[in-house]
């Protein structure tokens, strides 16, 4: 990991295990000091629209919430606030610095 600020270093360790551990696609389209933008397709969301038994279970409203909480959960704690947004089959995750 390169030495960068901790808020840097978490989009850069979400880019990582998005991509080496979860197995997901992942652009990082920007990061500077105040502002991240990362492209992601997630197969979480893609598995839900191949498996039938999920839509039986718990709607796809529901299903991107917990994806959301999730990842809203984590980019606080990172130190970011975070903007998701869908484009087709991928999520646009838009960080920017809270402010102060």
């Amino acid at each position: 990991m390169p030495f960068v600020d901790a808020s840097r270093g978490f989009i850069l360790y979400l880019c990582w295990e998005q991509a080496n551990l979860c197995g997901n696609e992942v652009s990082l389209i920007r990061l500077d000091d105040e502002q991240a933008v990362v492209r992601l397709r997630p197969i979480c969301l893609a598995l839900y629209e191949k498996t039938a038994h999920l839509k039986q279970q718990i709607s796809l409203e529901d299903y991107r919430g917990l994806f959301e909480y999730r990842w809203l959960d984590r980019s606080a704690n990172g130190g970011w606030k975070l903007d998701i947004s869908y484009d087709g089959d991928d999520c646009v995750f838009q960080f920017t610095k809270p402010r102060r």
